[in-house]
């Protein structure tokens, strides 16, 4: 019988990415190769899904680039759509109701989607395959998306577990899907439990 993977997925962000301003540092970098040794050293391969103030971060740069040569780990995409470009204002204040990626208009989706994916292969020298959406919004556009520009991982999907009621985009109404898109499904890691009933989160992350 074959024994199930054990993947390990970080969101590699902002120190302070949840806090209302529109300044993000970025001083966690100094502890990934800690966490990275640690991780070589069970034999580990981890996979820093890499959101947009880290993808013009130096000394992560620099760091992932080097996990990459030694393949030790891997890097991915994780957008966060109020602080990723291009930026166009949804709501009356992205900082403080961080919208949703699936709340902006379709050609605005598409354009954060390019701009990451090319931002990160440019960074790092190497196709881009995993991703996880930021605050976990994920629809079949978004998949079709991540499709068309070869990804091939999805890890944002989070059964039985409800998002409807996490804040937003107050006045949008897109609602986040575990569908695929219908051309080919994209390979989304997931666990479900029978015996838990679905949570309602409240939170913003």
């Amino acid at each position: 019988m074959t024994k199930p993977a054990f993947l390990i997925t970080i969101d590699t962000e902002g120190d302070n990415l949840w806090q209302n301003h529109d300044r993000i540092s970025t001083e966690n970098t100094r502890f990934l190769p800690r966490f990275q040794a640690l991780c070589e050293k069970y034999g580990f391969k981890p996979v820093y899904l890499t959101n947009y103030e880290m993808a013009v971060d130096a000394e992560y740069v620099e760091f992932a680039r080097d996990v990459i040569a030694r393949g030790t780990g891997e890097v991915g995409m994780h957008l966060h759509a109020w602080n990723s470009p291009p930026l166009t204002p949804l709501t009356d204040d992205d900082w403080r109701h961080k919208p949703y990626l699936i709340e902006y208009p379709a050609e605005q989706i598409r354009a954060k989607v390019d701009h990451m994916t090319k931002l990160l292969e440019d960074a790092f020298q190497t196709k881009m395959l995993s991703h996880r959406a930021g605050r976990w919004a994920f629809n079949e556009y978004y998949a079709a998306l991540l499709l068309e520009y070869g990804y091939q991982v999805d890890c944002s999907v989070t059964p039985r577990v409800n998002w409807q009621y996490s804040p937003g985009n107050r006045k949008g109404t897109a609602v986040p899907t575990t569908g695929t898109s219908r051309r080919r499904p994209i390979l989304s890691i997931r666990k479900i439990s029978p015996q838990r009933e679905p949570q309602r989160c409240w939170k913003c992350r």
